[in-house]
């Protein structure tokens, strides 16, 4: 399942919310590199104990530390802070949503004289407009 949060720019935001969502895309980000806190320390000159703080949602890291950490991850700030100038696409699991999936296989394999397509075999993708 998947977890879609809007961060909010008005004045009354919520920082604690964005924060959070802050935390758990760098900590995302990290485990998808494979990379140690401090292999991230190092290669972002933010100390560990900093990073630490940040990932337990305990600091409110400004934009020049973001910076140095997305570079470091080899990704955008944008990511980190999901503000995206593409329609955001979610993924889904294939159990969350069989029927829809299998639905759409059996349209496909209709559509292309039987043979099957592995296409949509683990993971399906949604852009805003069909979710």
């Amino acid at each position: 399942m998947t977890k879609k949060v809007n961060l909010s720019t008005t004045a009354g935001a919520d920082v604690s919310t964005i924060n959070e969502v802050v935390s758990q895309r760098i900590k995302q980000f990290r485990s998808q590199k494979k990379m140690s806190l401090d292999e991230l320390a190092r290669r972002s000159g933010v100390s560990k104990g900093m990073l630490v703080e940040i990932e337990g949602c305990k600091a409110n890291p400004s934009i020049a530390l973001l910076c140095k950490i997305a570079a470091a991850m080899g990704v955008s700030v944008a990511d980190v802070v999901n503000v995206a100038s593409e329609p955001m696409v979610h993924l889904i699991d294939r159990g969350c949503y069989s029927g829809v999936v299998a639905r759409r296989e059996r349209r496909q394999r209709k559509t292309d004289g039987g043979n099957q397509r592995a296409g949509y075999a683990g993971t399906l993708a949604m852009d805003n407009a069909s979710w």
